[in-house]
């Protein structure tokens, strides 16, 4: 079953992909950027388009 997460569920989404950004990008990104907070803009991005 396919559907469109909800406004709860964009937090979560969105950790999931930055926890991977880090993940890939460790070692050729400084890690003082990998570690900076991520802004809330990157929270909308987790948000279904509509």
């Amino acid at each position: 079953m396919v559907r469109i997460r909800t406004m709860t569920e964009a937090d979560a989404v969105a950790g999931i992909r930055v926890g991977g950004w880090r993940t890939a990008y460790a070692g050729l990104v400084p890690q003082s950027r990998l570690d900076t907070p991520v802004p809330e803009v990157r929270h909308a991005m987790a948000l279904p388009v509509m």
